[in-house]
């Protein structure tokens, strides 16, 4: 099977598959991700894949088990509160720069899966680039962008919670 055979397999199947993966892990984004991951790793074994039903069974076992990983994840990191943070407010109204940022560190630490903690870490404060993170994840550009996306949106969220504000 050619990569341009995958391509009309796996978008003929696609919202099947994403109606699946929907069903279960409860998360339109998360289903979206793994999707896109999906793809991302059949790629490669394109040529591996013989007919349409090889291509069909291959994408939902990488679905399902791409699934099962997501819900694990988030099994061993649920939220949890963050250390040394309920001991009361900041000393001051406005939190120094350097108690904010390990502040952010914290949370992210504790609330970004392993994978979108090294790509924030990469990006946000090592300053990389997203095509060099693609390239050391092994995904696309876009993935990349998308992690730190949320990553940011998972930190922002929580570190507004902390400080009361909307």
């Amino acid at each position: 099977m050619s990569n341009e055979t995958l391509i009309h397999s796996f978008t003929k199947r696609r919202s099947r598959l994403a109606q699946f993966a929907r069903r279960l892990l409860g998360n339109d984004d998360e289903a979206e991700d793994v999707l896109q991951e999906a793809f991302c790793r059949l790629w490669p074994r394109a040529e591996t894949l013989e007919t349409d039903d090889d291509a069909d069974r291959m994408a939902i076992t990488t679905v399902k088990n791409l699934s099962i990983d997501v819900l694990r994840e988030r099994q061993n990191h649920a939220t949890s509160p963050i250390e040394g943070l309920a001991d009361g407010p900041p000393a001051s109204d406005e939190p120094s720069t350097a108690r904010q940022l390990e502040l952010v560190e914290r949370i992210a630490r504790q609330h970004l899966t392993p994978q979108q903690w090294r790509i924030f870490r990469s990006h946000d404060i090592e300053g990389l680039g997203y095509d060099v993170i693609a390239s050391q994840e092994q995904m696309l550009e876009a993935t990349v962008r998308k992690h730190v996306s949320r990553a940011r949106m998972t930190i922002r969220k929580i570190y507004n919670q902390y400080n009361n504000e909307p």
